[in-house]
């Protein structure tokens, strides 16, 4: 992970459930999907690493 999703991944997870939505929503419709899937993928990773997330919880 490079560390600007660090930095991006740490401020949202200070978010509420449906702002980081309403975030994530905005930026897939301006990004190509591999990126999206990247970004939402490192989320999940850290979101679940920090136990925010359980193992079979889904994102």
């Amino acid at each position: 992970m490079a560390w600007w999703e660090g930095m991006v991944t740490s401020e949202l997870l200070k978010l509420e459930p449906g702002e980081i939505e309403r975030i994530l929503n905005s930026a897939f419709s301006q990004i190509s999907h591999e990126q999206f899937m990247a970004a939402t993928r490192a989320i999940k990773t850290e979101a679940t690493r920090r136990g925010l997330l359980k193992v079979n919880q889904s994102a």
